[in-house]
């Protein structure tokens, strides 16, 4: 970690240096593309390189894109920032997912985590979570109110980490709506927070994505993104091209940028600005055989396909900027939509998105009319109860016996009618089952109904489940023997276990002891003794029970240890990475039949049985309960 500030952050250091000071930008933007070995990619020849295998260049043109957002974004230097708001930064994208005190260290450099105050600001800002086991170990969590400073295109962050991060933070952003009470999941687009650089050398530093050659990389990274030829989208190139844009717009209208840039809104009338606002407008690019198209139009049209709805988002912010170019852009924009509309297939495709767009809408004003119904009525009950036993509430003593008598006294009584009518109110909200609920043995996270989780086991065949012989009178004497339930306490036998039909024979309750109606079941079963004694043949001696009534069939056993779904399929992904740099050794585990080893208590399974919190709700017994009328 020492060694990454003195190499990899020095570097991004000095490139930021020459693109401030340098006076012509694209000079220093043409480097990097050279260096890159991207300059046929980026000029429209996706296909003419001959340095890189076809997807090789798609890596390296992630790689590019990403380095100019840490250029952008990464400004903890360029503004002055001390020590102390370093290990908070590396504190908020450290702690995002539960970590160890070690784990954590090892991220951090060392000066920073010899810093005093270090352990109070991680005691400020994440949730300590003691160990649960012997082996287990104390985790940090960030909390709920600095989510907001986490940049998944963090500076350390590498492309998987990037991937995690991001996954991680949809699903907390969302699991903090609910707990503010909203009804949806899909968390709002967080937009970068880029700090103004006030002072010092590096204040030209976004001036990087407002130049022509800036707008050329953009064009065509979601040109060729989008326009593959297997018709699958690069995602990773998408998301990063269009964070870059997000960069160029929010960073050009503030600072020194938009002083350079010009344009805005000066003695309250709005006029154009330039940088990528201009050049996204005026500068077109070839597209096959087709008129050039400029990066605006791009955008647009990326907006109005139905591959980029996971990107929905993003695309209505940049719209949104866009708009704050000037009059001209958005006069541009307006006739992009009118024109389109004055065509059957385009009227279609809008008509197609605004239905999409008020489903949403009408969704959310459902969700939040169901949430504030929900709680009307709750505030309703509430005022009903405090209006009928306030005064009681307000009169009780502190004697029990008191309580117990006017419990007593003020308890109505029923009819005998009423009480045949009654339902048994102990039953109705108690379910007969439930699942099985506890902490992820992976994450550590509580598992609910929100995410589908389920209980490690291993699920095998065997011979263990057999019927009765009933043919056989030793089995049945047994069977006879034994109390009406296995949840009691049985006694020894006064006499031995017959081992031969003789011996169940003799064990038989006599006729003089035996009434009327026995004495025919005690012949009958005599009966059936001398039948199987032919059938099985000569008597060996040997307890043993019959072959043929064993039944073949699954049994399950579990450690009871629980995991996520996308913990398990991760855990199991890292059991196949891990065994590739060892395919000699004797592993434990059998991958061809889906087994793994608890990651606890290694014990071995092969299937995760899941859970069904909500399941019990609907038993069919307490629904009966409910309405003993229905069944």
């Amino acid at each position: 970690v020492s060694l990454r500030e003195n190499t990899y952050d020095q570097d991004v250091v000095m490139i930021q240096f020459f693109l401030s000071i340098w006076p012509d930008t694209d000079h220093i933007l043409m480097t990097l593309v050279d260096r890159f070995g991207l300059y046929d990619w980026f000029s429209g020849r996706p296909h003419a390189s001959r340095i890189y295998e076809p997807f090789h260049i798609q890596y390296m043109v992630e790689e590019f894109l990403n380095l100019l957002i840490v250029i952008v974004s990464e400004r903890h230097v360029a503004t002055g920032k001390n020590a102390l708001d370093l290990a908070r930064r590396e504190i908020v994208h450290g702690c995002l997912s539960p970590i160890s005190y070690s784990e954590l260290s090892k991220k951090v450099p060392e000066r920073l985590a010899e810093n005093t105050e270090f352990d109070n600001l991680l005691q400020k800002m994440a949730d300590y979570r003691g160990p649960t086991g012997i082996m287990d170990f104390g985790q940090y969590e960030l909390k709920d109110e600095f989510l907001d400073e986490v940049d998944p295109y963090f500076i350390h962050y590498a492309r998987n980490q990037r991937e995690e991060v991001e996954e991680v933070l949809r699903e907390r952003l969302a699991k903090r709506k609910r707990k503010n009470g909203s009804m949806s999941d899909t968390p709002e687009y967080v937009p970068p927070k880029l700090e103004e650089i006030r002072f010092g050398p590096f204040q030209r530093i976004g001036m990087v994505l407002h130049t022509p050659l800036a707008c050329q990389v953009l064009f065509f990274s979601l040109l060729h993104a989008t326009q593959t030829s297997g018709g699958l989208l690069s995602e990773t190139m998408v998301d990063e091209a269009l964070q870059l844009i997000i960069l160029a717009l929010e960073d050009g209208q503030r600072g020194a940028v938009a002083r350079e840039i010009g344009g805005g809104d000066s003695g309250g009338r709005a006029t154009d600005r330039g940088g990528l606002w201009q050049y996204a407008l005026q500068q077109g690019y070839p597209v096959g055989r087709t008129s050039p198209m400029n990066l605006l139009g791009l955008v647009l049209t990326l907006g109005l396909k139905p591959e980029m709805k996971p990107w929905k988002s993003k695309l209505d912010h940049i719209y949104q900027l866009f708009r704050k170019g000037g009059p001209r852009i958005v006069s541009c924009i307006d006739d992009y939509y009118a024109n389109l509309e004055a065509t059957p297939m385009g009227s279609r495709v809008l008509k197609t998105a605004q239905d999409e767009a008020r489903a949403a809408e009408r969704k959310k004003q459902a969700a939040k009319a169901r949430q504030a119904a929900i709680m009307a009525d709750f505030a309703n009950q509430q005022q009903n109860f405090m209006s009928q036993f306030g005064e009681e509430f307000d009169d009780l003593s502190d004697d029990d016996d008191g309580d117990a008598a006017y419990a007593a006294d003020t308890q109505p009584t029923a009819s005998a009618d009423e009480k045949g009518k009654a339902t048994d109110t102990s039953r109705v909200h108690r379910p007969l089952w439930s699942a099985p609920t506890g902490a992820c043995i992976v994450c550590q996270e509580e598992c609910d109904s929100f995410k589908p989780y389920g209980m490690l086991a291993l699920i095998q065949a065997n011979r263990a489940e057999r019927t009765a012989p009933l043919s056989d009178a030793t089995h049945v004497v047994n069977i006879l023997r034994l109390p009406g339930g296995l949840d009691v306490h049985i006694p020894a036998a006064d006499g031995t276990v017959p081992q031969s039909p003789g011996d169940a024979t003799a064990a038989l309750p006599t006729k003089d002891a035996a009434t009327a109606g026995q004495a025919q079941s005690v012949e009958q079963l005599r009966a059936m003794n001398r039948i199987a004694a032919g059938a099985y043949g000569a008597n060996s001696g040997l307890r043993r029970f019959p072959v043929m009534y064993h039944e073949r069939g699954m049994a399950a056993s579990t450690c009871g240890h629980l995991m996520h779904t996308r913990c398990f399929t991760q855990y199991c992904q890292g059991i196949e990475l891990k065994r590739q740099p060892h395919p000699t050794r004797n592993h434990p585990e059998n991958l061809h039949r889906k087994e793994y080893l608890c990651p606890l208590c290694k014990s071995l399974g092969n299937v995760l049985l899941p859970a069904l919190p909500g399941v019990a709700d609907h038993d069919p017994m307490v629904a009966a309960d409910r309405d003993p009328a229905r069944f």
